[in-house]
């Protein structure tokens, strides 16, 4: 075995071992030494043979490019088979054994034995390395608590399909603008860089007064090119400043960045209110209180301004005032939730209440989704069309202006 020694307190150390059926495991730790590494390698079952110090760029990038947790399958094999009666240990281990993945075999044996040694399930998926969504853990704690951890999963396995439906409407969406702008950028440069100046010179060498709309298209021919470098610069260092600073979770920290948009911030303020009447629902329905229901329904919110909506509320409660109160005075809550909320909290049926507008805000989001799709779409078209216009217009104005003169 490769060891390498190291002194620095709480030095990064990635290690590769094999287990008892040969299979190969890796994955990193933390400590002041290797030898610490190595006896806590042996601790978890495996035989280590390499331990190597790693940077922490090397553990973001190591981070970066291991394969996804499928959590949705996750929950939904978990939930039949515990829904069969099968044990929990038993049901880790049917995991861990139909596993390909060495990684994900890995944490799911970790968890089995953490379950073993009297932990609970949500403190053994806490503990493991795999970045867990915040609402799936909060949903799990829920059913843990209330001894309905098979609904909870159930429950979860459809709110990440729904979530995984809703990712691909949004890259549908966007894929179709996003080839535009493309094209369009694309072809400008390439326009910008040799065909414009072709025509300018000439122009300039036929002694032709260019009209103020051609110069002001040639001058701008001449700073796309600055332009175009100095935004593709700012995407790819903003992109990898979120993968180097997230490296488990920047894709869902890419998405949060983009919902802070001033058009799309609305849109994601809506789908955050629909998740969280959902876990609501099903959370109270699951036997918790009102309290600790809003502590865990906060806790998977993509925006600032609904999770601080919901600390207020959470501080309403305590001192023994109504939601419907709190939420009806912000204008980012919808109305007509807020009315319902009311009716609900003075009958005593929230549970109803919740599931009932979950759906509705649910299906007022995807309607949302196919409204912008359809108006965007003839919005870029004919802003291509304008530009394209434009441009022909500007290129063409001083040739028809020389060919009236030599008549």
């Amino acid at each position: 075995m490769a060891e390498r020694e190291g002194t620095d307190a709480q030095t990064v150390f990635s290690w590769q071992a094999v287990d008892h059926d040969g299979l190969q495991v890796s994955g990193f730790s933390t400590a002041s030494s290797a030898r610490q590494i190595c006896a806590h390698v042996r601790q978890l079952g495996y035989v280590p043979w390499r331990i190597r110090r790693r940077g922490a760029w090397q553990r973001r990038w190591a981070h970066m490019t291991q394969p996804k947790t499928d959590w949705e399958g996750f929950a939904g094999r978990l939930a039949v088979l515990l829904a069969a009666g099968i044990p929990l240990t038993r049901t880790m281990e049917i995991m861990d054994q139909s596993e390909k993945n060495p990684r994900q075999k890995q944490i799911w044996r970790r968890m089995r034995e953490n379950i073993e040694d009297g932990g609970s399930f949500c403190s053994a998926l806490r503990d493991s390395e795999a970045s867990v969504p915040p609402m799936l853990l909060a949903m799990l704690q829920a059913g843990e608590r209330s001894g309905r951890l098979t609904q909870a999963l159930r429950y979860m396995s459809r709110e990440l399909n729904r979530q995984r439906v809703f990712r691909t409407q949004l890259i549908k969406l966007l894929s179709y603008p996003a080839f535009l702008l493309l094209a369009v950028t694309v072809v400008l440069f390439a326009l910008s860089v040799w065909v414009m100046p072709i025509y300018e010179d000439l122009f300039l060498s036929m002694g032709i007064a260019s009209p103020p709309l051609s110069r002001l298209i040639f001058a701008g021919a001449r700073m796309i090119p600055r332009i175009t470098a100095a935004l593709v610069t700012l995407v790819v260092a903003g992109l990898a400043g979120i993968m180097l600073k997230y490296p488990a979770n920047w894709r869902e920290q890419g998405m949060k960045y983009f919902g802070s948009l001033p058009g799309v911030q609305r849109l994601w303020l809506l789908k955050d209110w629909a998740q969280w009447h959902s876990v609501m629902g099903n959370s109270l329905q699951a036997g918790l209180n009102l309290l600790e229901t809003l502590e865990l329904s906060a806790q998977g919110l993509r925006t600032n301004v609904a999770r601080n909506l919901i600390q207020q509320c959470t501080l309403a409660v305590r001192q023994g005032q109504m939601m419907s109160a709190v939420l009806k005075r912000d204008s980012g809550f919808p109305l007509d939730a807020g009315a319902m909320l009311k009716v609900a909290e003075e009958s005593g049926q929230l549970n109803a209440m919740f599931a009932h507008t979950a759906e509705q805000l649910h299906s007022e989001f995807e309607s949302k989704i196919q409204q912008i799709s359809r108006r965007l779409e003839p919005i870029l078209i004919l802003g291509v069309t304008v530009l394209v216009g434009f441009v022909a217009m500007g290129v063409m104005m001083p040739v028809l202006d020389a060919s009236s003169h030599m008549y």
